[in-house]
């Protein structure tokens, strides 16, 4: 049944990051089940595979959604004739922090410009674009002071083409590369193309190397995202403003990565405007 999804037309027409991480899931669950009867899977099986993964709640929540869309496939092409991955509840993602300054700083002193961690830290920066996206970067798609990319997330996600302008330290960062390749920003040793994984293990590897603290409560590649929305927010952009360089799409999910944003700027910020606002004269009866 794996090998037999991992040819349909159900997985090959999904977006490349999209088959990239349903493919881990299917092909290790052929590994360690493929010799047992489809029909014997039983909820209580997808149920223990969360639990031992409780400790990597995003990849349990990647199994969880590749299994369910793989037993709807199962269930159209009858290999059983139920779903037991129905409405199975996820684990709650852990909220990734921001960067704080020093830790910036920490990460430059220890990844000097022209090394590929510097350029991926610089890209994540002031990009803000996903880890999955950016090793996808062409230097095709810098045109005058922009970088034009459009970013997906998931197969069901809305694309958005941004046209992000190139901060002075990216710019410094990017024209610090030596060799710099023809294609991609981001390549290999000998300027072939990376994967997300790759480009993901590489850059944990180099939070560490930087002494920095690590897991969802350190620093993770993704907080960097979370860096830019809220210094985004702290220097006084709008919603859509900051939305035109992070490509967030609903102001719901911005103040999710803005919330940390220094409250006492904002704040001040906002009695200045509620001054500025005088009230309308008194009117004498």
């Amino acid at each position: 049944m794996c090998v037999a999804y991992l040819k349909s037309s159900d997985f090959t027409r999904q977006k490349d990051i999209t088959k990239s991480e349903m493919r881990r899931v299917v092909e290790r669950l052929a590994a360690l089940h493929g010799d047992k009867p489809v029909k014997a899977l039983q909820r209580k099986h997808i149920l223990r595979w969360r639990e031992e993964m409780a400790d990597r709640p995003g990849a349990a929540n990647t199994m969880l959604r590749t299994v369910a869309i793989l037993m709807v496939w199962a269930v159209d092409h009858e290999y059983r004739p139920d779903n037991p991955a129905l409405r199975l509840k996820k684990f709650k993602a852990k909220k990734f922090k921001a960067w704080t300054d020093a830790q910036l700083y920490q990460f430059e002193d220890r990844w000097p410009l022209g090394t590929p961690q510097r350029t991926g830290y610089a890209l994540a920066l002031y990009t803000a674009i996903r880890r999955n996206n950016l090793p996808t970067l062409e230097w095709g798609w810098i045109v005058g002071d922009k970088i034009h990319v459009t970013p997906s997330k998931t197969e069901d996600s809305t694309e958005v083409p941004l046209a992000i302008p190139i901060h002075p330290d990216l710019a410094e960062a990017l024209a610090a590369i030596n060799p710099c390749h023809f294609k991609f920003i981001l390549t290999g040793e000998r300027g072939h193309p990376i994967s997300p994984i790759h480009f993901g293990s590489m850059m944990s590897d180099a939070i560490k190397a930087a002494g920095l603290p690590t897991g969802r409560q350190g620093c993770v590649l993704h907080g960097l995202r979370k860096t830019t929305t809220k210094t985004l927010v702290e220097s006084g952009a709008t919603n859509s403003e900051t939305m035109a360089i992070t490509g967030h799409t609903t102001d719901s999910m911005l103040r999710l990565y803005a919330r940390d944003a220094r409250q006492k700027g904002l704040g001040e910020g906002a009695m200045n405007k509620w001054k500025a606002n005088k009230r309308e004269p008194k009117k004498e009866v």
